[in-house]
């Protein structure tokens, strides 16, 4: 390996580390946001109940006011639920394709409902999405093109949030 070729490896690996800092500081310390709850309720096969719930409650002459704990139970991950009751959810309550659901309630499955590990699987993408910035930067300009597109998207407010 040439030294421009190590040069250019600590400088991803330095840019990478701390783009995965900022992006993993504090991970599950922020409340959901309203596509998180979408996606919790969406994902754990809770979709047609959260509607029909909202629906009890819009039917109501003064309806109550709702508080965090009137979601809880739709934002955990029930062994009673199956993919189906995901796809079900879905045809029944909205419009987005079924897939990134689908893999969502596998994870949590897998590994638990917290909002560390929901938003984890996120970061995991955000990590595949990074490297292929820099393997199409690279494979259309040239390696430090690559290495400035990498740092941007890196270093982006949106990609990492602060």
């Amino acid at each position: 390996m040439s030294i421009n070729k190590i040069h250019i490896f600590f400088v991803l690996l330095f840019i990478f580390a701390l783009g995965l800092f900022f992006r993993l500081n504090n991970l599950s310390s922020r409340s959901l946001w309203t596509d998180e709850f979408f996606t919790l309720f969406e994902s754990s096969g809770h979709g047609v109940d959260v509607v029909k719930f909202v629906d009890d409650l819009s039917k109501r002459e003064a309806p109550a006011l709702l508080k965090p704990r009137n979601f809880r139970p739709f934002l955990q991950n029930d062994p009673a639920k199956q993919i189906k009751d995901v796809t079900g959810g879905l045809l029944d309550t909205d419009t987005h394709p079924p897939l990134y659901f689908w893999i969502m309630y596998i994870w949590m499955k897998l590994f638990g409902d917290s909002l560390f590990v929901v938003r984890f699987f996120s970061v995991l993408m955000g990590i595949f999405a990074v490297f292929l910035v820099y393997r199409i930067g690279k494979r259309l300009f040239n390696p430090r093109i690559a290495v400035f597109c990498f740092a941007v998207y890196i270093c982006a407010r949106l990609v990492f949030p602060a």
